[in-house]
């Protein structure tokens, strides 16, 4: 199984958990990472090799950790979804961040 650390903002919290829910469902193992102290997690992360699942939420572009996370961590392991539009940039995404801004299901 994959082991995976997922990073959001407080705003995001709720649906951290749910995600988290179901991938331990599947015997995943997972780390949640919200709030400022996320930033001292990052080194930890890039020697882990875990897949790292960022939330972009409303809040979170705005982020300095959200932001640095996304600098920092290997494209090939990162996975995005967004519940908002906004998120930042990057010109070595491996794919592209999942839309759920406008998903009302």
């Amino acid at each position: 199984m994959i082991d995976l650390i997922t990073v959001s903002t407080h705003d995001a919290k709720k649906l951290a958990g749910d995600l988290v829910r179901l991938l331990e469902a599947e015997e995943h193992r997972v780390r949640v990472i919200s709030g400022r102290h996320a930033e001292a997690e990052i080194e930890s992360a890039k020697t882990s090799r875990d897949a790292v699942l960022m939330i972009w939420s409303k809040d979170a572009p705005s982020s300095s950790y959200m932001r640095e996370w996304l600098r920092q961590s290997d494209a090939t392991r990162l996975v995005e979804i967004a519940t908002s539009q906004g998120w930042p940039e990057r010109k070595d995404r491996k794919a592209p961040v999942i839309d759920f801004s406008t998903w009302r299901g």
